[in-house]
């Protein structure tokens, strides 16, 4: 099915005014509202996937991306009386952009050729004001992201951050160095590889709404999207798992890990390969491993 953006908003909107319908549509003052939430016309088709057209025409082109992101944020984001689906305007707002590494060892290194990389700060800075206009203050939004610290201000990340006033973070101190204000741990008793994660704080916290703005691009496991995203919300070194199947893990609590898990991984692979999903490694290759040198490559 193919519908217009006016029709998209239209659909589950006030048209024009962003407001989200709730089940007392006809006495949901929006200046009292509690809450904010997602387009219910997304909720209602879980399955879709909804692609948005922008008139960006480079991607030097900073207004235009920042517009892009503040017509997404506006379509997709707005205030409900919906106590069941909605979420209380008193939450932390979390936005996990990927900002991983931007290969700046790389003699081909530009800011320009490294923009692929990494989610556009312009973008996530449009996604930001139009929240803001829900009436969500400045200091209730936190980004944090674990690879990488001094790529922030190549990515525009540090200055969006002191323009919007949110509070930005890129932590990548060991997990057994952090303090535990600085931690979430999340229990995980049937989890693959972990039995227990350690996230940066708030992601996963309570009271807190996670956003995630994951880039998709080209790499070596295949596509990066939203669960190769929350890689970097994990504390270091329980990022690390862009390396050769196999490989220990340094620096990661034994206790932690599924004492299972490569036998359970074999057996997830066993049963993907048998239904037809195309292997994770480089065509050609022999053995089971992960495709191997996982960097970001320079275009």
């Amino acid at each position: 099915m193919t519908i217009t953006r006016r029709q998209f908003v239209q659909s589950s909107f006030i048209a024009g005014a962003g407001i989200l319908l709730g089940p007392g549509r006809n006495s949901f003052d929006p200046a009292k509202a509690s809450f904010f939430g997602v387009n219910p016309f997304i909720l209602q088709n879980p399955d879709s996937v909804f692609i948005m057209k922008t008139n960006v025409d480079v991607k030097t082109n900073s207004g235009a991306i920042k517009s892009a992101g503040l017509d997404f944020g506006r379509s997709v984001f707005g205030l409900t009386d919906n106590q069941e689906e909605g979420i209380p305007l008193t939450h932390k707002v979390v936005i996990k952009p990927n900002l991983t590494c931007r290969a700046r060892g790389s003699s081909k290194y530009t800011i320009e050729r490294s923009m692929g990389i990494v989610t556009d700060a312009f973008f996530v800075e449009g996604v930001i004001e139009s929240l803001k206009e829900l009436s969500i203050s400045a200091g209730q939004f936190y980004i944090r992201e674990v690879n990488c610290p001094d790529d922030l201000a190549d990515g525009g990340y540090i200055d969006m951050a002191e323009r919007t006033g949110i509070d930005l973070k890129c932590i990548d101190t060991p997990a057994a160095n952090l303090s535990p204000g600085q931690i979430q741990w999340v229990d995980v008793p049937d989890g693959v590889w972990y039995r227990k994660i350690p996230y940066l704080w708030p992601v996963n916290a309570p009271d807190t709404f996670l956003l995630n703005i994951a880039k998709f691009k080209a790499h070596g496991m295949g596509l990066t999207l939203c669960a190769k995203n929350l890689q970097g919300t994990n504390a270091q070194n329980y990022q690390a798992h862009c390396t050769s199947y196999g490989a220990t893990m340094t620096g990661v609590n034994p206790d932690h890990l599924n004492p299972s898990a490569n036998e359970d991984i074999l057996a997830n692979y066993d049963r993907h390969v048998a239904a037809g999903v195309p292997r994770w490694d480089r065509p050609g290759s022999e053995g089971w491993h992960m495709a191997g040198n996982m960097g970001n490559k320079m275009p």
